[in-house]
């Protein structure tokens, strides 16, 4: 049983709870769905149930245990594991037949009963095929499928999960719930699913609902539904037959070094002012594409050429007139606060007079406020480090965007302003490119797809 009562908590150096007076109990083999917006504390209250961090007032119990001590000697099978928003976080081995033995090695578990139980997981989660793979070579639903599958061997009696869709697609999730209810639904597991989207986890016996870090009964976060622009091929023809190629790609490869997956891409032109959403499986190269588009991964063969110049190594990217958003925000922060992240390219590429009205405007665009200017960009959540990154790049008024998955962490209210900001580009002329398993942001932005399939670009 998991038992809060009362659990206060605030990051060091600040006066402000982000977890406030919470309180709830999960019963054994309950399946809980945890849903609040951004920075409603979701993953703080997941890692003080997981016992990495430690309430300053109340307690977290974890049958009957102290969270902080579930790891020591009260037992030698870990009651809860946690997946984190980033799977890759929490993986350290080389491959994945190791990172399943070594979650039961560390349980004393014997070799031979580990053998037998790696074999299982391996079966159940339907990752026989990747046993030797890198884990981090892994497509985002592989790496979910993997974290599973290291909870169900180590026999977790809790599982934590925060936000496992958001790099899925409409099947991948599918078959995450599939492999969900297949491993875990007759063992008397407790699942804790903390998302942002209301009715996520069909699975679910109950919800418990957050805001700014406590638990609330309204203001529910539902879906978002958006309509199909009929207009949109009428208008990627127009653009086609009046504006210049942006982008052209010609018999092409790119592959990451010591990678296994390459993707073709026999041919692709992308003009002024279109917006263009790459679509398909997890794992089918969608990032891949948007790299090799941005002149971040070079080609091994044909021609990329970008806003009128060859593209053949890293250094010929025309920094100021392409803004890139990666799938992890943290990826592309180096700067300590939030003003300065944002800052960075105003400062050493546009060079103009008034930076601090720059960078408020751009955070504006996005919902934010001159508030968030001396946070540091690690302390905020998923969903607020997804709008630092929109803003660095808007800051740039660049002529090409790439974003990759830009509305995944984001609640109803910050993907709305997501899908409008980037209609308002669209108007401006600028050419938009979006990796996504949005659905309803590709049919939303987008003037056409291309979709990516079996390592090749399809048109």
């Amino acid at each position: 049983m998991i038992e809060l009562d009362r659990v206060s908590f605030r990051y060091p150096g600040s006066s402000e709870n982000v977890i406030d007076s919470v309180g709830f109990t999960v019963k054994d083999g309950e399946w809980v769905e945890l849903v609040g917006g951004n920075a409603s504390g979701k993953t703080t209250l997941c890692r003080l149930i997981a016992g990495i961090y430690e309430p300053v007032d109340g307690s977290v119990l974890i049958d009957g245990v102290e969270a902080k001590d579930v790891f020591g000697p009260h037992s030698a099978i870990p009651p809860v594991t946690i997946t984190f928003q980033n799977p890759d976080n929490s993986f350290v081995t080389p491959s994945v037949t190791d990172e399943i033995m070594l979650g039961m090695q560390n349980t004393g578990m014997s070799r031979e009963d580990a053998s037998k139980r790696l074999s299982d997981a391996l079966r159940i989660f339907e990752l026989e095929r990747y046993a030797e793979r890198n884990p981090h070579a892994l497509s985002g639903g592989e790496k979910q499928r993997l974290s599973l599958a290291v909870s169900w061997a180590i026999g977790a009696k809790h599982v934590i999960l925060d936000e496992p869709f958001s790099f899925l697609d409409r099947r991948s999730r599918e078959e995450f719930l599939e492999l969900l209810n297949k491993g875990f639904a007759s063992g008397g597991t407790t699942i804790v699913w903390a998302t942002v989207e209301e009715g996520e986890f069909s699975l679910a016996d109950s919800h418990i609902f957050m805001e700014r870090g406590a638990i609330v009964d309204s203001n529910r976060v539902g879906r978002v539904e958006r309509c199909i622009d009929a207009g949109n091929e009428k208008r990627a023809d127009a653009l086609k037959n009046d504006a210049e190629a942006v982008l052209t790609i010609e018999d092409s490869e790119f592959s990451f070094p010591m990678g296994e997956f390459s993707l073709s891409v026999p041919h692709l032109e992308i003009f002024e002012g279109e917006a263009v959403g790459v679509v398909g499986a997890a794992g089918s190269g969608k990032t891949t594409l948007l790299l090799g588009c941005s002149g971040l991964l070079t080609s091994t063969k044909g021609t990329v050429r970008l806003l009128g110049r060859e593209v053949k190594r890293k250094r010929d990217f025309p920094a100021g007139e392409v803004g890139m958003i990666f799938q992890m925000p943290e990826e592309g922060f180096f700067k300590p606060t939030v003003y300065e992240e944002v800052a960075y390219g105003y400062r050493s590429i546009v060079r103009g007079e008034d930076e601090e009205g720059a960078v408020a405007r751009a955070l504006g665009l996005v919902g934010l406020d001159s508030g968030y200017f001396e946070k540091s960009p690690y302390s905020l959540s998923q969903g607020e480090r997804r709008l630092i990154a929109v803003a660095s790049v808007l800051v740039l008024d660049a002529k090409v965007y790439f974003l990759d998955e830009p509305t995944i962490f984001l609640d109803r209210a910050a993907r709305e302003r997501i899908i409008d900001l980037l209609d308002e580009l669209k108007k401006r002329g600028k050419t938009i490119v979006i990796a996504s398993h949005d659905e309803s942001l590709i049919s939303s932005v987008t003037d056409r797809t291309v979709k990516c399939e079996d390592g090749t670009l399809l048109l």
